[in-house]
């Protein structure tokens, strides 16, 4: 419990790279080296699962939020992300997503020409 009460403190004081007057922090993580995307179920009768993992709970129970986990990878390259957020800032993280794809994809196709 030490551990919990420690980290949700240290969370709760702001750090780099989020401004003071951000008023809301994001946690992002990258866990893939777990490999939890890796596992074969195959051994009690199974196929590929995607599964979240992780509980975020604070010491007073109340759910932790606004979390970003890279998973790891699918087989095609996509990247698995484990998210702990609110509709809202789901829909801001999936734009967010969507313009880079698209940028990288002008990119791409900038390449390509030259």
């Amino acid at each position: 419990m030490y551990h919990v009460v420690s980290a949700y403190n240290l969370n709760q004081q702001p750090c780099f790279p989020n401004s003071p007057d951000a008023e809301e922090t994001m946690h992002v993580s990258n866990v893939s080296a777990s490999r939890i995307l890796e596992t074969d179920w195959t051994l009690i009768g199974s196929k590929r699962t995607i599964c979240g993992y992780r509980y975020q709970a604070t010491p007073t129970d109340v759910m932790f939020t606004n979390a970003v986990y890279i998973a790891g990878r699918l087989d095609d390259g996509c990247v698995v992300l484990d998210v702990t957020l609110n509709r809202s800032r789901l829909d801001l993280l999936s734009g967010e997503i969507q313009r880079l794809q698209a940028r990288i994809a002008r990119n791409q196709n900038y390449s390509s020409r030259k």
